[in-house]
């Protein structure tokens, strides 16, 4: 056999040459950064692991309920969750585990399968109770990506440094903490940075889409994990609501905020605890005012005359006023939890003992 017939070398070298994307310039900055970046990351998991000097197990009520959740999609596979009353962890009446968020749970398990293909060895409690940690350390390399997006390296590592020793977010994410908070906090930053990568004018059109679809994803992840997924959907409302107050609408805003929020959306209704209702809640409507106000702005671009334009914009408003007064009226608009309007009003918690003696709700 002719070896040479066989690989010629034109064809080796063009090879080669095609190789040229992957390989990566080594400077001394780029040593001093990665190596800054391990440290952080290395200090973040190292710090979230500390307790394991007491004892490796599930602290308090809910990270237990959520092993449970988490386990029973191990052994039983996913959809079993939907028909399951848990009579254990609310004893005697039982608990219907359809109407939890299933995110944390969801996540765990699916990667506990994916390590488990992968010839890793752990018992799942085992994972369940390193999983805070791992998922604190992950987001420390989140934040990252972010602050390098908006003062470079600098701002990156700062960011990921700070989140690495912030007291309240190793409360949450430290060895045992199996809760909403592990994956809540690594899906808020995930988004934000996915979005706002989404709307760079920059970037092709073919990106953006990507960043847009992926961000979406990663909205309905945190819809599905945390009750306070409220936080990234109202904030990526208002800061799209901003730019139009400045003028800075483009077709590209339109198309990402319509792909994020319309697949976040769709992930979110599936969800029983959350089901169609979401779409109505309170805090949901501005996200749709700021749809139609985007609508609005796409077609005063193809629309030159004055008169045009004052009709369409009251037409929008009288629309908007009508839509509202249908939807109150009827009852279809859910109201927001005290939890959420306590943040406006400190008042408000007075009126609830039970809110008022939660820690998280308090100020």
């Amino acid at each position: 056999m002719d070896i040479k017939r066989l690989f010629p070398k034109d064809k080796i070298i063009a090879g080669l040459k095609g190789f040229k994307i992957l390989r990566i310039r080594v400077t001394h900055s780029l040593i001093m950064e990665l190596s800054l970046l391990l440290i952080a990351l290395f200090m973040a998991f190292i710090i979230r692991m500390l307790s394991i000097y007491w004892g490796s197990y599930l602290s308090e009520f809910d990270p237990y309920f959520q092993f449970r959740l988490a386990n029973d999609m191990v052994e039983n596979g996913f959809f079993h969750w939907l028909t399951w009353r848990d009579y254990q962890s609310w004893y005697p009446f039982g608990r219907d585990m359809h109407v939890v968020f299933p995110g944390v749970a969801l996540t765990a398990a699916v990667s506990y399968w994916i390590i488990s293909a992968l010839g890793i060895q752990v018992s799942f409690l085992d994972y369940c109770i390193i999983f805070p940690a791992i998922m604190g350390t992950l987001t420390c390399l989140v934040i990252y990506f972010l602050g390098r997006d908006f003062g470079g390296k600098d701002v990156a590592l700062f960011s990921s440094l700070f989140l690495a020793l912030n007291a309240s977010h190793i409360g949450r994410t430290s060895l045992g903490w199996f809760d909403d908070e592990t994956v809540g906090i690594f899906g808020f930053l995930l988004f934000f940075f996915l979005f706002l990568r989404s709307i760079e004018k920059e970037r092709p059109l073919r990106n953006c889409l990507i960043y847009s679809i992926v961000a979406g994803l990663s909205l309905g992840w945190i819809s599905a994990s945390w009750g306070a997924a409220r936080y990234p959907l109202v904030m990526a409302a208002l800061f799209v609501f901003i730019l139009l107050l400045l003028r800075r609408y483009s077709s590209r805003l339109l198309l990402s905020y319509s792909t994020t929020f319309g697949i976040a959306f769709f992930i979110a209704v599936n969800v029983p605890k959350l089901g169609f209702g979401f779409l109505t809640d309170a805090y949901n409507l501005p996200i749709a005012a700021v749809f139609l106000l985007l609508c609005v702005f796409e077609l005063f671009r193809h629309f030159k005359s004055m008169k045009i334009k004052t009709i369409i914009t009251l037409g929008f408003f009288g629309l908007s006023v009508a839509l509202l007064f249908v939807l109150s009226r009827y009852g279809f608009i859910g109201s927001t939890p005290t939890k959420f309007l306590g943040v406006l009003n400190p008042f408000e918690r007075m009126a609830n003992p039970l809110i008022e003696s939660v820690a998280e709700h308090r100020p």
